[in-house]
Parts: structure tokens; C-alpha cells; sequence
């Protein structure tokens, strides 16, 4: 059982929500890493087994990551960590 008290959000971690900042674009947009049971894409609630969810665990505000997300591969930044709201 997730303690939510009891997350950090000094890195991307399961039971955090990561907002990420396009780099190119300069869209933001925001990813919950939680259990493969609560995954819901459309939501942006992504499994920690996903690919994009293993890419992003333990990535830190200022870490710069390439993903691949709907439109193809685009740099983003890690803008900010916070925990998990439900």
C-alpha cells in the first residue's frame, strides 16, 4: 500500500505526478506514475511498467529526457514533481 504522506518528490517515483516542459513547443503537460491497476492513459495516469513511466522514474526538476509521445520523439524538460493527489 502507497503511503502518500511518506512519497518525496526530490525525483519522478511512483506515486508522484512529473509536469514536463516541450522544449521545441513549449507545451507542458503532466504524467501520474502509479500501479498498472490505476493506468489510465487519456487521464495521463501512467503504469510505472510503462515505457514512458520507466523513462521518466528518478528524473529530477532540471533533467532533460527524450520522449516518445503521440507526435514522435521531442526533448522535454522536467519542470516540476509534486505528490500524487487523489
Amino acid at each position: 500500500i502507497l503511503e502518500l504522506d511518506e512519497i518525496s518528490t526530490d525525483a519522478v517515483n511512483i506515486g508522484t505526478t512529473v509536469v514536463i516542459h516541450d522544449t521545441e513547443m513549449g507545451e507542458e503537460r503532466d504524467y501520474t506514475i502509479l500501479g498498472p491497476w490505476d493506468a489510465d492513459f487519456e487521464k495521463r495516469v501512467l503504469s510505472y511498467r510503462s515505457p514512458i513511466a520507466r523513462t521518466l522514474l528518478g528524473l529530477k526538476p532540471g533533467d532533460t529526457v527524450s520522449l516518445d509521445i503521440e507526435d514522435g520523439k521531442k526533448n522535454y524538460k522536467v519542470k516540476e514533481i509534486r505528490k500524487y493527489r487523489i
